[in-house]
């Protein structure tokens, strides 16, 4: 069923804490007027995303409620460590 109450609020957190991990939660949840209510969870409820969990927070809240935010950009990668010493001798050779 859609909608929100403090029980599904509980069910949530329950669902994020068995499911920690380090990616960002967001929910969408559909009011009972119909209207998209779109919560941001602490990063202390941060989640291993997967497919059981998607399903979960469907079940929950309704299809499409679970969106977990993946950063897709690739780490700087660290210089190695001769190119971070810096000049040998002194005159910035």
């Amino acid at each position: 069923s859609t909608g929100i109450d403090e029980a599904k609020l509980k069910q949530a957190l329950q669902l994020a804490e068995a499911n920690r991990g380090r990616v960002p939660l967001f929910l969408r949840i559909r009011t009972a007027n119909g209207e998209n209510v779109y919560i941001e969870a602490n990063d202390r409820f941060n989640v291993a995303p997967s497919r059981d969990l998607q399903n979960a927070f469907d079940e929950l809240f309704g299809q499409d409620s679970y969106f977990a935010k993946v950063n897709q950009t690739l780490p700087e990668r660290e210089r190695p460590a001769w190119a971070r010493r810096g000049p040998k001798n002194g005159n910035g050779e």
